[in-house]
């Protein structure tokens, strides 16, 4: 059965409060940033309002994140893996490189943590 507005409304909020705390990001900083009131940053994330797309391009600008990449992660199951913004970021920017590139980024990384070997 689907979930209804208002349960959408209050998960999208639990996420993207989750996504601003993870970035270290005061809701004072996103009401500033979004010219909007502290009351209503807390209003979207505890699920009493609805956000519009334009409201999350806008958090997305705020996050530093692709307009897609924020959409993704707020419309992940909970029953997927759980990982954090900053680990989709980063794939997020590793499919960007070529596979070539991607390769080589992988050596360094393995040769970082592993560097006698």
């Amino acid at each position: 059965m689907p979930l209804s507005k208002e349960q959408m409304n209050q998960i999208w909020g639990q996420r993207l409060q989750r996504i601003r705390t993870n970035k270290s990001i005061s809701r004072q900083e996103a009401a500033a940033f979004m010219h909007l009131s502290v009351q209503q940053i807390r209003k979207y994330e505890t699920g009493e309002s609805s956000l519009t797309l334009g409201r999350l391009q806008e958090f997305a600008a705020l996050m530093g994140y692709p307009f897609s990449l924020l959409l993704s992660m707020l419309s992940k199951s909970d029953k997927e893996p759980s990982t954090t913004s900053e680990e989709e970021f980063l794939l997020y920017l590793f499919r960007q490189f070529s596979p070539a590139a991607r390769s080589a980024l992988l050596d360094l990384i393995q040769k970082s943590l592993h560097p006698n070997q």
